[in-house]
């Protein structure tokens, strides 16, 4: 009201309504002050003041969940900060990009950009970057990283950011599992009164709504209604969401209140973790989808819930925690799951988790089995020189296979025909056993992945974790089979690079699979070359069956397809020459003449 001019005015109208944001202002009202004195600022040239109103906005955006708005507005007043100002506002701008970055789920890239934010922070700076770096690590990472930034904050000193450091405090208590604790802390913080964060108010209510229905306690319905309704009226999305996973726990609604949340703001889910985790019995099918593709994004978050929650779980919700965790976990979690199946209380279901965790974690393995045998296990490559004979013929003869199974007898009959079969079957185990070691060095029954499976009569390759060139030509083949198509004929071209197993071409057991695979190609190969021929497709089909005889540089019928397409697309020289060499392979290799060329 006494401000000089009417900027000054506007900028103190604005700095009001921060701080009623605090409270229970409406969150869109004040992004639209914001955003009206950034214009103005920006048509006046004021650019630090318009740097100063992006971030304002950005900050009310983020509250109401509207994450891209918010990271293009900060990005925004990163830049106008950048060359106006090398104060608070600039570091402010730079820890809220950082924690949008995190919000969309890249944790790594947010914890470089406030350690890069936060080299040369001083005094009340260094606190901001602390508390607003302990709140990314309590809400989406590392909750003793959290606890360990918070000690750095000096509380002797006065500073902006004390309002934040019993909500941290709550916070941090509820991801260790001490809910009373952080029932005790968040009932000592008035939320009538203002603050510097945006949305505080809501946030507090959604704190205590949390707490308390982890608590199972009997209000816990009525608080969290209260602070749903609360934070809706101020169009908090962000915690609005958090409360009515609160309200859905104490309601046994939870699953409808997962459904429910708009997909943008399903990082809700990971900020409530232990509400989902310690109520996981109330998950259908499609509201588990929605949390497992949410702790797939941020485990960090949510593996150390569940391992916590382990132990003080009903027998009914353990279980299908441990099913969470087979489906979210990571490699050190697999001895854990095994461990759980071995008990003798194990449901049939719970025994396989071990198992079903390994297969998802496990590299998944490529055999380049056209020419010299290659076998590609995630980013490791084995030469096939680097593995036993034996070893590599048996996973070989498995490739030849539908589905890559076959009987033990089959396997016995084809590799060591000519032994004892007693003796055939033990070198077959052996074979089996570092077959195994080749996939897996540290192989152990009870946490392996099961590249290689067997039971009394039949063994076999997951074809889930292994895959091979031969078999993807295969597939081609019968796909181009049953509609023909140049799309397809071209991927089998490009990925048929040269005979089955060269290391054994002299072993029976090859010579049937390796001359089907073969012709088969050239079939398709020499249909899909006539009908470029008859489209007049030159440039294609000289491609293709150039491509076809690297692999089969002697097949007559792929060099007469040349020299009929070199002819029709009008290059005579290079038609005469291919002609020239085509009478040569006649006669080198069946001792005949060829026709006139005007007769072909």
């Amino acid at each position: 009201r006494t401000g000089s001019t009417q900027l000054m005015r506007e900028v103190a109208f604005a700095t009001t309504i921060l701080i009623k944001a605090s409270l229970d202002f409406h969150l869109g009202e004040a992004s639209a002050v914001f955003e009206a004195l950034a214009i103005r600022s920006a048509r006046d040239q004021l650019t630090h003041f318009e740097g100063v109103s992006l971030l304002n906005a950005a900050l009310a955006d983020r509250v109401q969940g509207k994450f891209d708005l918010a990271f293009e507005r900060v990005l925004r007043s990163a830049d106008l900060l950048s060359a106006s100002s090398s104060g608070s506002e600039l570091g402010s701008a730079l820890f809220l990009k950082a924690t949008l970055t995190g919000y969309r789920g890249d944790l790594a890239s947010a914890r470089k950009a406030f350690a890069d934010a936060g080299r040369s922070t001083r005094h009340s700076s260094r606190t901001e970057f602390l508390t607003e770096l302990a709140e990314l690590e309590l809400l989406i990472g590392d909750v003793e990283t959290a606890a360990q930034l918070l000690t750095e904050v000096d509380e002797r000193s006065p500073h902006s950011m004390g309002h934040m450091l019993p909500v941290l405090r709550a916070g941090i208590a509820l991801r260790r599992r001490a809910y009373a604790e952080a029932f005790a802390i968040v009932s000592q913080i008035d939320a009538s009164q203002p603050a510097a964060t945006v949305g505080q108010a809501s946030r507090v209510l959604s704190l205590r709504a949390s707490s308390v229905a982890l608590l199972r306690d009997s209000t816990a319905p009525a608080v969290a209604n209260e602070a749903a309704k609360f934070a809706e009226r101020q169009g908090a999305g962000l915690w609005h969401s958090v409360s009515s996973l609160a309200l859905g726990v104490s309601s046994g609604r939870l699953d409808a209140a997962i459904l429910n949340l708009p997909a943008h703001l399903h990082c809700a889910i990971s900020f409530g973790a232990e509400l989902i985790v310690d109520n996981i019995d109330q998950l259908g099918d499609d509201a588990k989808r929605i949390v497992v593709e949410e702790a797939l994004i941020r485990p960090e978050r949510w593996l150390p819930a569940i391992r916590l929650a382990l132990a003080s779980l009903t027998p009914d919700t353990r279980s299908r925690a441990l099913r969470l965790l087979a489906d979210v976990g990571d490699s050190s979690d697999v001895k854990l799951l095994s461990v759980v199946g071995r008990t003798s209380k194990a449901s049939p279901e719970e025994k396989r988790l071990g198992r079903q965790l390994a297969r998802r974690l496990a590299p998944r393995v490529s055999v380049e089995d056209l020419g010299r045998t290659e076998i590609r296990i995630g980013q490791t490559v084995l030469g096939g020189h680097e593995v036993r004979r034996k070893v590599l013929a048996l996973l070989c003869f498995l490739l030849t296979r539908p589905r890559f199974s076959a009987t033990r007898e089959e396997v016995t009959e084809a590799l060591w025909p000519d032994i004892d079969p007693a003796a055939a079957v033990n070198s077959l185990n052996q074979s089996v056993y570092f077959l195994r070691r080749v996939f897996e060095r540290e192989y152990s029954e009870d946490t392996s992945a099961g590249y290689v499976q067997q039971d009394a009569d039949l063994l076999w390759l997951d074809v889930a974790l292994v895959k091979s060139r031969s078999g993807a030509c295969v597939a081609l083949v019968g796909q181009f089979d049953r509609q023909p198509s140049a799309e397809v004929a071209e991927a089998l071209c490009a990925a048929y690079v040269g005979r089955f197993a060269i290391e054994f071409s002299y072993d029976e057991w090859t010579v049937d699979f390796r001359d089907w695979l073969h012709i088969s190609y050239l079939r398709v190969v020499e249909r899909q070359v006539r009908e470029y021929l008859d489209a007049s497709r030159f440039e294609e089909g000289l491609a293709m069956a150039r491509r076809a005889l690297e692999v089969d540089p002697r097949n007559d019928h792929l060099e007469l397809s040349v020299l009929r397409l070199l002819r029709s697309s009008g290059a005579h020289s290079a038609a005469a020459e291919q002609y020239s060499h085509y009478a040569a392979l006649l006669k080198r290799d069946l001792d005949i003449e060829a026709p006139p060329e005007s007769a072909l």
